[in-house]
């Protein structure tokens, strides 16, 4: 359940925290070992949450700026993700940790990216239905890429 809560920056280090895995999961469930790419896709998927967390309280004080707030923290999300995959590819890839295979790197993350966003929906319902915007978005953009919302 890696995401950006889970990370915390004192002067020029960077720490882990919090290790307990997702909260839906039993405690059999979190002890397995599983692919590091599923917590690349819930740390893609917090920065989908804190781009749109962004636009949210930019519209309550610019509503008629939704539009190119909304697309600037597009762009934001987009080259925060595509920075965070490289640098993790350069690392994964030097310690020889996947397949350098782009196409079933791309698709194993595909795959865990719509298994985190169909888990958030749920958990959204549950706990917070005035966030389950964040999910719906994510689940349209890995549907539909390149086709814009619907309005």
């Amino acid at each position: 359940d890696f995401h950006l809560g889970q990370i915390m920056i004192v002067s020029d280090d960077v720490f882990l925290i919090d290790f307990e895995g997702e909260p839906e999961r039993s405690m059999d469930e979190r002890r397995h070992k599983a692919s590091p790419l599923r917590d690349v896709a819930g740390l893609i998927r917090s920065l989908d949450y804190a781009a749109l967390a962004a636009v949210d309280r930019m519209i309550q004080t610019m509503p008629d700026g939704a539009g190119p707030i909304y697309d600037s923290a597009s762009q934001w999300r987009r080259e925060a993700v595509r920075e965070f995959l490289h640098a993790y590819r350069l690392r994964v890839d030097a310690a020889e940790l996947h397949s350098p295979d782009q196409e079933g790197f791309d698709g194993w993350l595909r795959f865990l990216l719509l298994e985190k966003v169909v888990y958030e929906v749920g958990y959204e319902l549950a706990n917070r239905p005035g966030w389950l915007h964040v999910p719906l978005i994510g689940m349209w953009e890995l549907l539909f890429p390149g086709e814009d919302l619907p309005r």
